[in-house]
């Protein structure tokens, strides 16, 4: 029998933004598994005409009228931080599932209210934390479970935040610099990365950390002017997983002219390294190379098994919806079958809880036991 596509309607899907760069291109590669039937922006203009440049049939400048349409079945929160917690509830209040971007709250408190809500109406939740749902990562986890490298030792974690360096092209990114909005280093790039390396390896059992603001502003170039950094440019972690695997991330402000992300497992018999040109895990474009037994470091190809099979997926040097595009993949798979693959609301609020840990440690200059 032929499966039903799932309704899919988007808030927040204006010019240049994650919605346009990253869930529709997505969602336009799964044409047989979703359809999309609506956009909405708090201008008509604007939604508009991101419909008509995808061939989207509505558009609308209210979330409500979005929720509300009949053929949505699924409502995408892919705007600032801020607003998801409205949104979301919004949509909730409907019965009809969601998919909230990471952060899901600003905040844990926001993140356990709307999961709460959730729960209790029984409604299908998805959370933007699609690293877990790439090739790579998925052989990766496999062929370390497998022994390739033997007893993993170490892992170590050096990456960028490029919209916390010097300067910013637009005032529209300025909101990242203010802790208020729930949208910084910590809670986006830093964690994403933390939580792929977790379904990789495990979890942690304990962690240190340290958190610094060496820019103390950020020149905007489209006003000249100069705004405050408020919120930590530099972020330190050190601890160990559940296995005694020592683990070190450090997340720094900025680009790097090299790989903007390393990532370096080393085990009692080879190791594998991961690099991108981007310090954002979650947008995919990751590469692998590995050493097996003292051989040099090669180029680590993933078997076909791990890419789907209708062969659409966009290539590692495509745009910034490859990860995305994976994790819709798993999303219509649990809608289908009533797996769990994907991250859950519930599963977000554990990232948020892993991030105050991180704080208190900070602040208080003390390990902490996870």
């Amino acid at each position: 029998m032929k499966k039903e596509k799932i309704g899919v309607g988007i808030i927040g899907a204006g010019e240049g933004s994650w919605a346009v760069n990253g869930h529709i291109p997505a969602l336009k590669k799964l044409v047989q598994e979703f359809e999309l039937v609506a956009v909405s922006t708090s201008n008509i203009k604007s939604a508009e005409a991101t419909a008509k440049k995808f061939d989207i049939p509505n558009a609308f400048d209210n979330e409500f009228d979005l929720i509300n349409h009949p053929k949505v079945q699924l409502v995408v929160v892919a705007v600032k931080v801020p607003a998801h917690d409205h949104l979301v509830r919004t949509a909730l209040e409907t019965g009809k599932m969601v998919f909230c971007e990471w952060p899901l709250g600003n905040g844990t408190a926001e993140a356990k209210a709307l999961t709460a809500i959730a729960e209790e109406k029984g409604i299908r939740t998805f959370a933007g934390l699609q690293a877990h749902a790439l090739p790579e990562l998925k052989y990766l986890k496999s062929i370390i479970a497998e022994g390739k490298i033997g007893k993993v030792l170490s892992s170590t974690v050096t990456g960028t935040g490029p919209n916390w360096g010097t300067s910013l092209p637009n005032e529209s990114f300025a909101y990242l610099l203010d802790p208020k909005t729930g949208a910084n280093m910590m809670t986006i790039p830093f964690a994403q990365t933390v939580d792929g390396l977790e379904f990789v390896l495990g979890n942690f059992k304990e962690i240190s950390a340290l958190l610094a603001t060496r820019n103390k502003s950020v020149h905007i170039e489209d006003s000249n002017r100069e705004v405050p950094m408020l919120v930590h440019d530099q972020i330190m972690l050190n601890g160990t997983l559940k296995d005694g695997t020592v683990c070190s991330i450090h997340y720094r402000g900025g680009t790097s002219p090299g790989d903007n992300l390393y990532w370096a497992i080393k085990g009692t018999k080879g190791e594998i390294v991961i690099t991108s040109p981007i310090g954002h895990l979650q947008f995919g474009k990751v590469a692998l190379q590995a050493s097996f037994d003292g051989e040099p470091l090669n180029t680590l190809e993933i078997p076909a098994s791990y890419h789907p099979k209708d062969g659409g997926a966009p290539g590692v040097d495509a745009d910034l919806s490859r990860a995305v595009y994976y994790g819709y993949q798993e999303i219509a798979a649990d809608i289908a079958d009533g797996t769990c693959f994907f991250p859950s609301f519930s599963y977000a609020v554990k990232r948020h809880e892993f991030l105050d840990k991180l704080v208190e440690s900070a602040d208080s200059g003390c390990r902490k036991t996870l």
